[in-house]
């Protein structure tokens, strides 16, 4: 019976431990610097990354109606964008970063391994090019 109630208590702690990371990273989330340094980044290449981005929930940035410019025009669109930090495999060591991203009917997945094996997934159905 005691064992059952450490346990209970150690989960408890667990997630309550894995709660305040989450809402500590979303409440402390330089999203304006990062916007800063995105823009210069781009700049630097003559390019413009329309509308800033904003916070998720889960640690990273997302974006909804993106468009990605240049002086003669628009080269890249989706309606939806978003980029976070992979949970899941931090919790094994590894650093794996997710973007997601919606083309009108079509839907977009890659994973980028920054440390570990696997270092680049992508998934995509339903993109016309046309759309992007």
């Amino acid at each position: 019976m005691m064992e059952k109630h450490r346990l209970l208590r150690v989960a408890g702690l667990t997630i309550a431990g894995l709660l305040l990371f989450l809402a500590l990273v979303y409440l402390l989330f330089p999203v304006g610097r990062v916007n800063m340094l995105i823009s210069r980044q781009l700049e630097s290449q003559g390019l413009l990354l329309s509308p800033s981005a904003r916070k998720t929930c889960i640690p990273g940035l997302a974006w909804k109606n993106m468009l990605l410019s240049s002086m003669q025009g628009g080269l890249i669109s989706c309606d939806r964008l978003a980029i976070q930090l992979r949970l899941a495999p931090l919790l094994s060591g590894r650093i794996m970063l997710g973007a997601e991203a919606t083309v009108r009917d079509g839907h977009l997945n890659l994973e980028y391994g920054l440390t570990g094996k696997e270092k680049l997934r992508v998934q995509a159905d339903g993109i016309d090019l046309a759309d992007i």
